[in-house]
């Protein structure tokens, strides 16, 4: 890396290859969550006015977190080698889980937001 006084090199000990792995993973994860576009994905949806069963609105929601789920499981594992299956990422990840931030592992455990934030965010953005 430049700097103004002139170029620099990190050093230090990049732990296991493990730890790389874990890294990777969960870098790769919030640069899913960064990019998430939450407006583009309600949009999809029908008209929020248009869907008047509570059931169905939920229906709805438990798609769209599907549909994320899916989404973020492609990410990972086109971007992170090393790996030949999703449950290889989840079992690295839940044996790490006190390493991960609180927002990260809620993404992952509970999805991108509960019912009530995705009812009121689709509400205003897709009436």
């Amino acid at each position: 890396m430049d700097t103004e006084e002139g170029d620099f090199e990190i050093q230090g000990n990049p732990g296991t290859a493990d730890d790389e792995r874990f890294d990777s993973i969960v870098g790769t994860i919030e640069d899913f969550m960064i990019q998430f576009d939450l407006n583009g994905a309600i949009n999809t949806l029908p008209g929020f006015s248009s869907v008047t069963n509570d059931h169905e609105k939920h229906t709805i929601f438990t798609n769209f977190l599907a549909n994320v789920e899916t989404e973020l499981d492609n990410y990972v594992i086109s971007r992170c080698s090393g790996f030949s299956t999703l449950a290889e990422v989840g079992e690295l990840l839940e044996a790490r889980k006190d390493e991960i931030t609180d927002e990260v592992w809620e993404f992952l455990s509970d999805g991108c937001l509960d019912y009530v934030t995705f009812a009121e965010q689709w509400e205003k953005i897709n009436p």
